[in-house]
């Protein structure tokens, strides 16, 4: 694009992230790039580990070194040992890049900058090698990974033992994982911001969820009750309510499930909770009819499994008059319909559904179902569509505790705030089914991406 203004040649280009092979720099000059930047490269030459510790303990005493009581640095860094060992680094990486270029016939970078069909991308995104203006053989994407990465089980860990977001530091590569959900291949960080970025610690952000019946909650995660009196403790905690498996003994802020064949017994229970929850085939016109005579006030819930037919199954749900479906499905991407997938599809058809006033121009509230790993899990699902997540925070970690659940949620509660913050959003009801936020990777595939409703990056 610089090219087609005559002003290249008052530009310079430096590509930096991960160059850490002269064969990369190579390519990237091939791409465009007049020089490359060496940072964390830079680093391991020095020693580094890559453990992200830089801000605590650097096992290698480049950063951040603790003090002991007697005043001396836990460790040191050999400043002599280090400058030797860069050198070599900076040594070795020029020999190896001047190699290079001589086996192409150059004789200096700048011949190779802007060499485009030098490359040939094999195993790559047909939409990424069209980007790239390179010629791509064999267009694939990555392979899912078998199930959730360690990564977001180190996080929950972290989470519950101290009840405050991690501050990560150098040497982030959790998108070099074979991904295990459509959710990992989405970015809704602050390069996609839609506003100036909100301070969750100076800044008033609200998480707050609105739900039917006028059941307001404090975050979008509702509990499923795993341990009955220390699932109760922890709804109270945290402000939110717990979908029932059973008949509770005390069905105020819970979601209780009913079959229409017991509306008579369980009179009190309807008009105490804070909803009931229909099995699909119940889900009639007539059936929330009768639960609305008996108990107008009451929100009615369906459960719906994430399916191919879920737009139809919404639609149909919304004008029998529901308020609100609950779908459950995995998010993993070899499941038959992803659970991001159906969000997206449901919350889409039941707003066009209300545009075309097919069904009353009324919230619909969906509510997803599933195994979280982590915080961006929820973010991403409610810009998909979902006004909140159920899932049960026990499974999320090991020593499931009261004080351990405690801080997770805590935890999730104040990195929610961060991820809305550096999205310039400071409001729940802006981010729900706004799929502006979220940009595609071009790992992930057209069609997913479609009906997803996010576009790729760059586009």
């Amino acid at each position: 694009q610089i090219q087609a203004t005559g002003l290249r040649g008052d530009f310079r280009i430096i590509a930096g992230g991960r160059v850490d092979l002269p064969s990369k720099a190579f390519k990237l000059m091939a791409l465009g790039a007049d020089a490359v930047l060496l940072g964390t490269a830079s680093l391991v030459g020095l020693g580094c580990k890559v453990v992200n510790m830089c801000h605590k303990d650097c096992p290698t005493a480049l950063t951040a070194i603790p003090t002991l009581d007697s005043g001396e640095k836990k460790r040191e860094l050999d400043v002599q040992w280090a400058i030797q060992s860069l050198d070599r680094f900076f040594r070795a990486y020029k020999t190896e890049l001047e190699d290079i270029v001589r086996a192409f016939g150059f004789s200096s970078y700048q011949e190779a900058v802007g060499r485009t069909d030098l490359l040939h991308a094999e195993m790559m995104p047909r939409t990424m090698a069209d980007l790239l203006d390179v010629p791509t053989t064999n267009p694939a994407f990555p392979a899912p990974a078998k199930g959730p990465q360690k990564y977001f089980a180190d996080l929950a860990e972290s989470l519950a033992k101290t009840g405050k977001p991690s501050v990560s530091s150098m040497g982030r590569t959790t998108d070099l994982d074979p991904p295990y959900s459509n959710l990992d291949l989405l970015d809704h960080e602050g390069r996609t911001v839609v506003g100036p970025a909100y301070d969750s610690h100076r800044e008033m952000i609200e998480t707050l969820v609105r739900l039917p019946g006028r059941v307001n909650i404090g975050l979008p995660l509702i509990l499923e009750d795993s341990n009955g009196p220390e699932t109760t403790r922890l709804a109270r905690e945290r402000n939110t309510i717990i979908l029932s498996h059973g008949k509770p003994a005390d069905p105020k802020r819970r979601i209780i499930p009913l079959s229409i064949w017991e509306l008579q017994d369980r009179l009190y229970d309807m008009r105490e909770s804070s909803g009931v929850l229909l099995p699909a085939e119940e889900g009639t016109a007539g059936n929330i009819r009768a639960i609305k005579t008996l108990s107008p006030v009451t929100p009615v819930y369906v459960n719906v499994e994430a399916s191919e037919g879920i737009r139809e199954q919404a639609v149909d749900l919304a004008k029998a008059g529901v308020d609100g479906l609950i779908i459950s499905g995995s998010l993993s991407k070899e499941a038959r319909v992803p659970l991001d997938v159906a969000v997206s599809q449901a919350d889409d058809a039941l707003s066009l559904a209300i545009h075309d006033g097919k069904i009353l121009s009324r919230k619909i509230v969906i509510l997803a179902r599933t195994e979280i790993r982590s915080s961006r899990d929820i973010y991403a699902l409610m810009c998909l569509g979902a006004d909140a997540m159920i899932c049960d925070t026990s499974k999320m970690i090991k020593d499931p505790s009261f004080p351990r659940q405690l801080n997770l949620l805590t935890g999730l509660a104040a990195e929610l705030k961060q991820l809305m913050g550096a999205s310039g959003l400071s409001m729940k009801n802006s981010i729900t089914g706004n799929r502006n936020i979220l940009r595609a990777s071009h790992y992930l595939d057209e069609e997913t991406a479609l009906l997803l409703g996010v576009d790729h990056i760059g586009t």
